[in-house]
């Protein structure tokens, strides 16, 4: 297995503390801090944990992809997105759009 560059996330630090590997059903790890804070109200008493997520070890590998039933999105499903939400009048937000257009998203100097 090729060694892969590790990911993070943000935890509830009360989860981390006390349930990871312990609670049923298992625990949320949010991409990014707005995402923690918008659907965990706790964050304010508990804390927040930046965690770092490594594959350790692959126990059951995915079948390949055959047949029929496989929902992968297709290469232009961001363009047709793209101008569907265009039609509606709607823009998508500046990150999203700088993806489907190809382009790199503007950074302002400090």
């Amino acid at each position: 297995m090729k060694k892969q560059k590790p990911r993070y996330g943000f935890m509830c630090l009360t989860d981390y503390l006390w349930e990871v590997g312990e609670a049923l059903g298992g625990n949320t790890v949010f991409p990014d801090l707005k995402d923690l804070k918008k659907h965990r109200k706790c964050v304010k008493s508990c804390g927040v944990a930046r965690v770092k997520i490594v594959l350790d070890e692959i126990v059951r590998d995915r079948k390949p992809f055959r047949g029929k039933n496989v929902n992968l999105p297709k290469k232009d499903a961001g363009r047709k997105l793209a101008a569907r939400l265009k039609d509606l009048g709607e823009q998508p937000p500046g990150d999203i759009a700088d993806k489907i257009n190809g382009s790199k998203p503007s950074r302002s100097s400090k």
